[in-house]
């Protein structure tokens, strides 16, 4: 059953009639309640706070594992389902996780840890802000910094960028800098290009003079701390060969990283062609080409970081049929095509010669020779393929110097 008001009746079948009829009730989804992971660093006298994620509105307790042991909260979520603070004050730096959680219909599922460092008082303070879509900073991108900062800096003071891990190792120093078309007030940060995706980061600005290290970044729509998201940009690969007969389609395999959905861009027949909302890794595609060709795609776009790097290519080799002049009077039927491994070949023939069949590859490689006797103008004749890989091949019959070709799929 689903969530929702349903109300319970109870019937007799014999007499059939209705026994009772309760009032009506509410079933809840399942209790879930998640701490959102973050790493952050915040100062003692700024009230810092965790906050908690919920399927269901309503009373519940909740226990947080604190770094100094385990503590019981009640609360009484409003009736919106969504985001929520725990107004429980965090005095202590270290990890805390989510262990338990319940209500009325029983347990539920708890889950999530958050890191936290406490900053002590201090003469300076310096809040870092950024602003990014969905939070997610990507790398090799360039970002404004804002910074609001209380106390006094001396003249000659420099603000750096540090990011660390959740465990508070300093990975990258990063310098602000002044863009030249921009206004001289401003300071820029461009992410670092070999970290690995992480939704932890801590992303920090220090002062030299005085020499202090500051809060961590505050997510810009509120004033609440937040962890550096950082994407590394998506990439699209393309390896391998393909070969197809003039006229036919060649499926491709592009493998990709990043954040789905993907798009791409890549050249057409007559123009760019797209493909949006892609999903999955590897992801096909076809195309079309007039003769071979390296192909290589245009571009790459996924989700958070916009254009990412196209990378690699496919050679498609592109084959044209064999001769077939002078064509042979039949008609042939080759059957099954798909074939597992038997070929039966029948045709009605105009000569009382023999006709002779060979099988190539599509990269015309002869792999197969045969001969099929023609009795009162009928061809009856079978061929064994099931030695060969799969493969697509091209299948000639000849009789007097007269030619008919098929396409011929093992598979």
């Amino acid at each position: 059953m689903h969530a929702g008001t349903y109300i319970l009746e109870c019937q007799a079948s014999a007499p059939a009639v209705t026994l009772e009829r309760t009032s009506t009730f509410f079933l809840q989804t399942p209790l879930s309640l998640t701490l959102s992971p973050v790493s952050k660093v915040v100062y003692e006298n700024y009230s810092p706070h965790l906050v908690l994620n919920t399927t269901i509105n309503g009373p519940l307790s909740y226990t947080i594992a604190t770094p100094t042991g385990d503590k019981a909260y009640v609360t009484d979520f409003p009736l919106v389902t969504g985001p929520a603070t725990i107004p429980v004050p965090i005095t202590q730096s270290g990890n805390y996780s989510l262990v338990g959680v319940a209500n009325q219909c029983g347990p539920g599922q708890a889950s999530g840890v958050a890191s936290v460092t406490i900053l002590p008082t201090s003469n300076v303070t310096i809040f870092p802000r950024m602003a990014a879509y969905e939070g997610i900073f990507c790398a090799g991108q360039t970002y404004l910094v804002g910074l609001l900062t209380t106390g006094t800096f001396s003249t000659g003071n420099v603000f750096t960028a540090y990011v660390a891990n959740a465990q508070g190792q300093r990975l990258r120093t990063l310098p602000l800098i002044i863009l030249p078309d921009k206004p001289a007030a401003n300071r820029y940060v461009v992410m670092p290009t070999d970290l690995p995706d992480s939704d932890n980061y801590v992303f920090q600005v220090g002062s030299s003079s005085p020499a202090h290290l500051g809060a961590s970044l505050l997510n810009d729509k509120s004033s609440e701390s937040a962890s550096l998201r950082l994407r590394q940009l998506s990439t699209a690969t393309l390896t391998g060969a393909v070969s197809v007969f003039k006229n036919d389609s060649a499926r491709l395999s592009v493998a990709l990283t990043g954040s789905p959905p993907w798009r791409l861009i890549y050249p057409g027949q007559t123009e760019t062609a797209m493909l949006y909302n892609i999903n999955q890794s590897p992801a096909t595609f076809t195309v079309k080409p007039d003769s071979t060709t390296d192909f290589r795609l245009t571009a790459v776009y996924d989700l958070y970081c916009g254009r990412g790097n196209v990378v690699g290519s496919t050679l498609i080799t592109v084959s044209v049929l064999l001769a077939t002049e002078p064509a042979l009077p039949l008609q042939v039927r080759a059957w099954p095509n798909p074939t597992a491994g038997g070929l039966q070949i029948e045709g009605e023939m105009a000569g009382q010669g023999d006709v002779a069949f060979t099988l190539h590859t599509e990269l015309g490689k002869l792999i197969l020779t045969s001969v099929g006797g023609v009795q009162q103008g009928k061809l009856n004749h079978r061929m064994d393929l099931s030695q060969q890989p799969d493969g697509l091949y091209i299948l000639t019959a000849e009789q007097d110097g007269r030619l008919s070709q098929f396409k011929v799929l093992k598979q």
